[in-house]
């Protein structure tokens, strides 16, 4: 495996790490629950208190007491010809020491297409999904999930730190679409052959 896909328990330890620093922040920052959930979820236990993921469900409702989206839009298949219908751009990041040029899809085109109605160029939204407590998880098909703060995507109004590449240097990746995570040191959310996107909750019960 090249060093820019590091070991799966380094990379498994900052996406624990991701999870509960922003459950921990929620629990620190959270408003009045105005409407609550009533997805069916799968819940799990951290050091502090109980999170849920709340997109992964037949009738999953990830919007607040006024807003909603259906299930269909909390998860996303991916793959090079879905990506086509999107504009492409291109990032240089280092690689090996080396300069390597990666063009796709910015990330963040795709949070906007799986969230309609919500602006994400407006510090309000911002602090909307901040407080949801959103992340997108973009898994591999190795089952292997990259995990991002929703707040992290839409603040990155270029698109260029997180992109789902699908051509190296001019040529087609071989292995399928790719997550490159322009500005993360040791490349530790990077995800080799992504299979789908969808968006979970770790907001407090």
């Amino acid at each position: 495996m090249s060093s820019r896909f590091p070991s799966s328990f380094a990379i498994l330890t900052s996406n624990l790490t991701v999870l509960l620093s922003l459950v921990l922040w929620t629990h620190a920052t959270r408003a009045a629950d105005a409407g609550g959930s009533n997805a069916s979820s799968a819940s799990f236990a951290s050091t502090a208190h109980e999170a849920r993921y709340i997109a992964d469900s037949s009738n999953a409702n990830i919007g607040d007491a006024t807003t909603s989206w259906p299930s269909q839009s909390a998860f996303k298949e991916i793959s090079a010809e879905v990506l086509l219908k999107y504009q492409s751009i291109s990032v240089t990041v280092d690689d090996n020491s080396a300069k390597v040029t990666y063009s796709g899809v910015p990330l963040r085109a795709v949070l906007a297409e799986m969230m309609p109605g919500t602006d994400l160029d407006s510090m309000p939204e911002w602090k909307k999904l901040a407080r949801k407590a959103l992340i997108m998880e973009v898994l591999g098909n190795d089952g292997f999930p990259g995990l991002i703060a929703t707040t992290e995507i839409a603040m990155n109004k270029s698109g260029d730190r997180f992109i789902l590449a699908t051509h190296k240097n001019g040529k087609v990746i071989e292995t399928g679409v790719h997550l490159i995570c322009k500005a993360d040191e040791g490349h530790v959310r990077w995800v080799r052959s992504v299979a789908s996107v969808r968006l979970i909750s770790v907001a407090n019960k």
